[in-house]
């Protein structure tokens, strides 16, 4: 999303190799913070890579989580979110495809012109 939004996820270290940005940095680019409102952001931080947060990318990645932890609050909460930000994509693509239907309708038959869609 960051790269499709003009931001570099990539910088080049001291020895000149280039390397991936951490999660955390990537959601400090400029454009994620305009494309992403508050609420979303202090969660993808909370959930996934604040220290003070739930921290989950860090734990599950490091094998930290225990088999009963998947069920957890914690654990209920992230994929809450997850869900959730699926379908704040899923719904605007929606929108986006109803909105091109009722374009191409209304060039086909003009709003107000009296004419009923058989």
């Amino acid at each position: 999303m960051a790269e499709e939004l003009g931001d570099s996820v990539y910088k080049i270290n001291e020895e000149g190799i280039e390397e991936a940005l951490s999660f955390d940095k990537i959601l400090d680019l400029p454009n994620i913070n305009d494309c992403l409102d508050e609420d979303i952001m202090f969660n993808f931080k909370t959930i996934f890579t604040s220290k003070f947060g739930l921290n989950m990318r860090n734990i599950i990645s490091h094998g930290f989580y225990e088999d009963n932890d998947f069920f957890s609050l914690d654990a209920l909460y992230t994929w809450w979110f997850i869900f959730k930000i699926c379908y704040m994509f899923s719904y605007e693509t929606y929108n986006n495809i109803i909105s091109s239907v009722v374009k191409k309708i209304e060039k086909l038959i003009p709003p107000n012109s009296g004419e009923l869609i058989q």
